[in-house]
């Protein structure tokens, strides 16, 4: 990994492994692996800011992790824990072709979201390109059904 593991990314790294303990993912590889994956997209893409790139690191800690959001302000700051939650907020907003008659709120909930810091958005696009890679390891329907998740979302 390209981060220089010293802090605050060591300490990232060492919460998210903590708090994913065991969880892995349909490939069979641990969900912190993806975490990390993530980070290194963004890095790729010359996105150097701090925070984001801890945030990049914990962006599963939260819904699939055993952490809580007051444990990530707690050990990483208020700004990481804002992009936490509007992470959270990005991720339960549903494209247009699953919501149906909801796409209108969900589309003024990303907006808003947007609106606060498009950080969220770089952390969010970066978890899909990496979820798109992995997509031999599920079965044809859930490919499917995850690249139309995926370009409704780009639509939106």
């Amino acid at each position: 990994m390209d981060l220089n593991i010293t802090p605050p990314y060591s300490k990232a790294l060492d919460f998210a492994r903590l708090s994913l303990a065991g969880k892995k993912r349909n490939s069979g590889e641990f969900v912190v692996d993806h975490c990390i994956r993530v980070t290194e997209t963004l890095l790729r893409f010359k996105v150097n800011d701090p925070p984001t790139l801890v945030a990049s690191i914990l962006h599963h800690s939260l819904h699939e992790g055993a952490a809580n959001i007051e444990d990530i302000r707690k050990e990483f700051g208020e700004e990481v824990g804002v992009m936490m939650e509007a992470f959270e907020k990005l991720r339960i907003i549903k494209p247009k072709e699953e919501m149906g008659d909801v796409f209108a709120e969900n589309l003024r909930k990303m907006f808003l979201v947007l609106a606060k810091d498009l950080r969220v958005v770089l952390i969010k696009l970066a978890d899909i390109l990496d979820n798109l890679t992995t997509l031999q390891y599920v079965d044809e329907v859930k490919r499917r059904e995850v690249c139309q998740k995926a370009l409704a979302r780009c639509r939106t």
